[in-house]
């Protein structure tokens, strides 16, 4: 299995001007059939972790920055023994990723600060609510923000 990383890259230039940024998202719609967790869903992709951090590699080297999707409400799949943010933390440094997109979150957690902290690894958060503190921080999710 071979990823067409410049002939996607050279059409979205041609019809848009380019991109910076592009966001992997293998869970949609898949999550929820079977006991697999989101990082599940990178692992399976074909040629695993390993064609993950090519692709990676691949878009980085035109410029790209590589995200990841994170659903923080992917509770009830198989268990990673380890909270989400060290999972990520950890398979963005194996594959060179940049960072996550969070779906449904408005800000992000520091916990995924202090996991990039502690493995030297530093990412970048970009959260579906536009990453803007919520006044008094988020009782829901104990927000630092």
């Amino acid at each position: 299995q071979m990823f067409t990383v410049d002939r996607f890259l050279d059409d979205v230039t041609r019809r848009y001007g380019g991109i910076d940024s592009i966001l992997l998202w293998p869970t949609y719609t898949n999550i929820g059939i079977d006991a697999r967790n989101q990082f599940d869903y990178f692992r399976s992709v074909p040629g695993g972790l390993r064609a993950v951090a090519s692709l990676t590699a691949d878009f980085k080297a035109r410029g790209v920055r590589v995200l990841w999707a994170y659903n923080p409400w992917d509770q009830s799949t198989r268990d990673e023994g380890e909270p989400h943010w060290e999972t990520m933390v950890r398979l963005l440094k194996l594959t060179h990723g940049d960072g996550f997109n969070g779906d449904t979150m408005t800000t992000m957690y520091k916990e995924f600060w202090i996991a990039g902290v502690a493995a030297d690894y530093r990412i970048v958060g970009e959260m579906e609510g536009g990453g803007y503190p919520a006044g008094g921080g988020r009782p829901d999710d104990g927000s630092w923000a």
